[in-house]
């Protein structure tokens, strides 16, 4: 499967039977929040085994890996803080 411009509009009833293993390379949680949801659909009833299951992608977020890493003897990790709206800060920078 390949997420382009058209993925969300793409039937995703693929016969995936026929592999023993699937890769997914959608690994930034933070970024593709909507693909992983599709994609952990899609893999929901293979057989095989899932190298970056998107389920587990998701939750690799800023936010869940600073949660955890503050439970860690020696770690000190900055306050997280995501602002959700307005622009990106890509669209911002490039102005």
């Amino acid at each position: 499967m390949d997420p382009t411009s058209n993925f969300f509009k793409s039937n995703l009833s693929r016969d995936l039977s026929k592999f023993d293993i699937l890769l997914n390379l959608v690994t930034d949680a933070d970024a593709n929040p909507k693909v992983l949801n599709v994609l952990s659909k899609a893999v929901r009833n293979f057989k095989g085994r899932v190298l970056n299951h998107p389920d587990l992608v998701r939750k690799t977020t800023r936010e869940i890996v600073a949660q955890k890493a503050q439970a860690l003897d020696g770690v000190t990790i900055p306050k997280v803080v995501r602002f959700k709206g307005g622009r990106s800060l890509r669209t911002l920078t490039n102005m």
